[in-house]
């Protein structure tokens, strides 16, 4: 993403360092930064930073925290004050489906003056390499390269109906785009329609039937979320990637779509004038959860290598900005807190994120309480249950998990997410959080909510099947709440990379690799083996790998693969037959005269397992050999590459093979002969090879393989017969005769 200097400059108050240091800080802290060009930085966002990087803000953010500089609050618009309560009267917005378009906002502007962009704002689009095309267009491609958020306006009178909604496309619907093609849509694509027109490709591109052009008075602004992987789909199946669609694949916030359609209504209403008209905000998925994660310094300090204090984390905290508490007993903190939540209503399956703090499940009570205090754990029991210190009843304090079988829950006998597959032979279906005194608070559909009981008292505790610690429960947390825009902060590897980043990964020390007190053991198989590899491959044989399965064989697989081949193999020739057939197809292409194929591999025959060597030789002998064990204090691996024969990488396109024989006066160096065409044929030949000669009356007859390739596209059989009349005309101007 090419970013603009003076754009960044001014989010932090004009105290950025020059271009080349500025691009030094985000290249050595953040991102690659690939080219600096003028005021131009050109940055390879990572795509986990897709969500909030891919915009002028994001970027300047990241600047902030490197070069501890504070952001300019006055230009920054996540400052703005959201307030969508004025409703647009006559605008309606209807979403079918709220996983695909989690928020609609539609903002309706009158008596706008539609003309050409201010110097400012041209400026900073071409910087960036974008075309300026008026104001009211270019106002909403400024705020998703300031934001990262696409934007779209409509011509409201184009429209027909100020009814819009968001839907799955019909089949064989059709809609001509902004470049003035047009499109044919399916099912598996969202579209936005007004009445129940489509108007616009969602995330992807708009229609030009409500086009913004100089005639246009009123306008229907819309600023939205789109799943990203819809979009991404329909791209890729209309050929037609923009901006708009390369930020909504990276995935992005609801919240964005606020403070994106804030700024772009300040921005035309001072650029094209108009009346703000109000405003309708469909937000199906709207929630006051803040995502928090937590970590310790002690966790920082094993991973990274290095001896922070407590003191050193909480910098980086502060240099993001970020709100953050420090947990100086989780165990504790929870104890504290749970009382709190006495009364909560019991909901089965429920989610702390959706549901908490007004319902609960067993296991989301004992996992909201701890991700308060900066410890997430698994969301089922049995996966708590896999996840926790083992302790004895008579170890408990307070903050210990306490599980058992209620006869009331779905009783799980291994974990399903954490350890996928781990066994609970005894079973679990609830969970508590032991209070201390015989106390435990719960999450129980006997009592349709949250409450405290004497464990001995309590009917959901009849079955205790065992005790658990929470890792760490004694550790000083600290527990960051996330910015919505920071959805690659999820868990707590992802606040120690980010202290990393920001500490330097040059302060990172080296880990040595262990010494060997002695020379490790000779494997005389494997010595067997990579003897036998340098030979055959000094004699020119390629090596392969063939698939172990067989149709028929001594020894059946249990986990049979696509219900093919459900046999382990006897021999190694069937493999090399099959190989040596699809490889002779191919030799011309490599200039080869024949094919030498090797397999080193296991076999099971004879009631037991072996390694055999397999060979294969174009025209030859097939041939399988038990290979002997090779004793000796070292391998012995070394071959010489014959001299001559380098490297070269493959194409990808498929190549054309053309023959081409003449006669030659007798004494002709045929090798010469070969080197002509080469240089005649020019960069598509790849390989020129002499398959044929013979004399006749004095004369003698040669023919060649000429195989055409490109490293770049598909060759078609014009341009090789192009090339193929070209290289005719000049041998037959040396004298040649072409037969």
């Amino acid at each position: 993403m090419k970013v603009y200097y003076p754009w960044l400059n001014n989010y932090l108050n004009g105290k950025l360092p020059g271009v080349e240091a500025t691009a030094r800080a985000i290249n050595e802290h953040a991102f690659e930064v690939e080219g600096v060009e003028g005021e131009v930085i050109d940055i390879k966002v990572t795509p986990n930073r897709g969500h909030d990087c891919l915009g002028h803000r994001g970027i300047a953010k990241e600047l902030s925290a490197i070069l501890q500089l504070p952001l300019n609050k006055e230009n920054d618009p996540f400052n703005y004050k959201i307030d969508f309560s004025k409703q647009a009267t006559g605008v309606s917005v209807a979403i079918a489906d709220s996983e695909l378009c989690r928020r609609y906002i539609a903002g309706y502007i009158k008596g706008v003056k539609v003309g050409p962009s201010p110097d400012w704002l041209k400026a900073s689009l071409e910087a960036i390499g974008q075309r300026p095309i008026n104001n009211v267009v270019d106002a909403t491609n400024l705020v998703m390269f300031n934001l990262g958020q696409p934007m779209h306006a409509f011509d409201a009178k184009k429209l027909g109906s100020l009814a819009l909604g968001v839907r799955l496309a019909h089949q064989g619907e059709a809609m001509v785009a902004l470049d003035q093609k047009s499109y044919t849509l399916s099912p598996s694509m969202l579209v936005i329609t007004a009445g129940d027109a489509p108007i616009g490709i969602a995330g992807v591109k708009g229609g030009l039937p409500a086009a913004i052009d100089e005639s246009t008075t009123d306008i229907v602004l819309e600023s939205a979320n789109f799943a990203g992987a819809v979009v991404r789909k329909a791209a890729q199946a209309l050929k037609l990637r923009t901006d708009a669609s390369t930020r909504f694949e990276q995935e992005l916030s609801p919240e964005l779509c606020g403070y994106a359609m804030q700024q772009a209504v300040n921005v035309i209403l001072s650029i094209a004038g108009g009346t703000l008209e109000g405003f309708v905000d469909k937000y199906p998925g709207r929630s006051d959860w803040v995502y928090k994660v937590g970590v310790s310094t002690q966790q920082i300090n094993s991973v990274l290598g290095l001896t922070l204090s407590d003191a050193d984390v909480e910098d980086v905290f502060k240099r993001f900005g970020w709100a953050y508490k420090q947990v100086k007993s989780p165990a504790q903190h929870v104890v504290e807190a749970a009382p709190s939540l006495v009364g909560a209503t019991y909901k089965y399956d429920s989610g702390i994120r959706t549901d908490a703090p007004k319902t609960f499940s067993c296991s989301s009570l004992t996992n909201y309480l701890y991700v308060q205090a900066g410890i997430a754990m698994p969301s089922l029991s049995v996966d708590q249950f896999v996840w926790g210190q083992p302790i004895e009843e008579k170890d408990a304090q307070p903050g210990d998990l306490v599980f058992s079988n209620s006869d009331v829950g779905k009783i799980r006998y291994e974990s399903v997410q954490y350890l996928r597959g781990t066994k609970v032979p005894q079973g679990v279906d609830h969970v508590g959080l032991y209070l201390g005194g015989g106390k435990v608070i719960h999450a129980t559909k006997a009592k349709s909510g949250v409450v405290i009981e004497d464990i001995k008292n309590s009917s959901s505790f009849k079955t205790i099947v065992g005790w658990r610690r929470v890792w760490e429960a004694q550790t000083p947390h600290f527990v960051i709440d996330i910015p919505f825009e920071r959805l690659d902060l999820r868990i707590t590897e992802d606040l120690i990379e980010e202290v990393a980043r920001m500490v330097g990964y040059e302060k990172i020390p080296g880990t040595p690799l262990p010494s060997a007190s002695q020379p490790p053991a000779i494997n005389p198989m494997f010595a067997a083996a990579q003897q036998a590899r340098a030979q055959l491959i000094t004699q020119g044989y390629s090596e392969i790998y063939t698939a172990v399965f067989a149709d028929a064989g001594e020894v059946e697989v249990l986990n049979k693969v696509g219900g093919e081949r459900p046999y382990l193999r006897t021999s190694l020739v069937p493999g090399l037959v099959e190989a040596l057939g699809r490889n002779v197809r191919t030799k011309e292409l490599l200039g080869l005269k024949e094919i030498k194929l090797f397999e080193v591999g296991a076999v099971w025959k004879g009631g037991g397992e072996r390694t055999v060597l397999g060979t294969a030789v174009e025209g030859g002998k097939i041939e399988e050999h038990e290979l002997k064990p090779v004793a000796g204090e070292r391998y012995d691996i070394s071959y010489r590459t014959p001299e001559g024969v380098q490297y070269k990488p493959f194409s990808k396109f498929p190549y054309i093979v053309r023959d081409i024989a003449m006669w030659v006066p007798a004494g002709t160096d045929e090798a010469a002969v070969a080197r002509d065409i080469q240089t005649l044929a020019g960069e598509w030949a790849q390989t020129i090879s002499q398959f044929d000669r013979f004399e006749k009356a004095g004369r003698v007859s040669v023919a060649y393989h000429v195989v055409f390739q490109s490293f770049e596209r598909t060759l078609t059989e014009a341009e090789v017969n192009a090339v193929m009349e070209k290289v005719s005309a000049a041998l037959k101007q040396k004298g040649f005769e072409i037969r």
